[in-house]
């Protein structure tokens, strides 16, 4: 998902004679598949291509979510 949000924002930033932008993914969308159990995956579609990685709650947001996602494992393999 982050590798196509950015080829739509690199198509959106070159388009000429006043077309619109390709349809972008919110940044919320972005952000609740790595809340439903992504992290690690948009952890790394971040690292790969670059994007969102200067915006707060990427950088910071999605390796908590990380974080949390590896704690809740944790805590359910330990109950078997």
């Amino acid at each position: 998902m982050f590798g196509l949000d950015k080829r739509k924002a690199k198509a959106g930033r070159s388009a000429k004679n006043g077309r619109s932008a390709k349809k972008r993914i919110p940044e919320k969308v972005l952000l609740g598949v790595a809340a439903a159990g992504g992290a690690a995956g948009s952890l790394i579609g971040m690292k790969v291509y670059r994007h969102k990685t200067s915006k707060r709650k990427f950088y910071l947001g999605v390796p908590m979510l990380l974080v949390l996602q590896c704690l809740l494992v944790l805590f359910l393999l330990a109950r078997l």
